[in-house]
């Protein structure tokens, strides 16, 4: 007597027993079967879990597919496949959540960084342009002698014996030159300081 074997419709099937078939022999027609099952409802979830950003949803759902098909091995039959499903949906959820605080923390402080650093070099220049327009009045009101001074040991930046020779002067009273002329300096500018 021959026996006829009825091919067994997938649609019958629980979805832990297509996930055991997925998990042994990687069969596709059984994981298109869970697809067409669970992708809607995933969709809904991610949606509502994504605040109905539905690009971000869809590749969530994608994802967490994608995580079944590659652990499929590691499902355990006898448990069920729903809760399962909806952990690794739930742990996708973590980690992008995680990761877009993390990732926003991170653009937020790189713009208070770049922010205050913006400011802060702009006010500094601003200062810095202020303070040298004063210098500049300043030193026009000075006498020659301490314009070539102050010319000399801060805009030349010579050493003190270079500019003691340069004026054919002493040391000394180049250091004394220089210290009444930063005296002078600073009584003059002391609203830079």
């Amino acid at each position: 007597m021959i026996r006829l074997f009825r091919k067994t419709s997938l649609t019958t099937l629980t979805d832990e027993q297509l996930m055991s078939r997925v998990g042994t022999g990687q069969d596709e027609k059984a994981f298109n079967e869970l697809y067409s099952r669970h992708a809607r409802r995933l969709m809904g979830f991610f949606l509502r879990a994504f605040r109905y950003d539905e690009d971000e949803a869809a590749d969530a759902c994608q994802e967490t597919f994608l995580k079944v098909w590659q652990a499929a091995e590691l499902f355990n039959p006898t448990s069920a496949f729903r809760p399962w499903l909806y952990t690794i949906a739930y742990n996708l959820c973590r980690s992008r959540f995680r990761h877009s605080e993390q990732a926003e923390r991170y653009r937020s402080e790189q713009l208070a960084t770049t922010a205050d650093e913006y400011t802060d070099a702009c006010e500094l220049q601003l200062d810095n342009a202020t303070l040298q327009r004063a210098l500049a009045s300043v030193l026009a009101n000075l006498p020659q002698e301490s314009r070539t001074l102050f010319a000399l040991r801060f805009e030349e930046e010579l050493c003190i014996k270079q500019v003691a020779q340069v004026l054919n002067i002493p040391e000394g009273t180049v250091k004394s030159k220089v210290h009444r002329l930063l005296c002078q300096l600073k009584q003059q500018l002391h609203d830079y300081e």
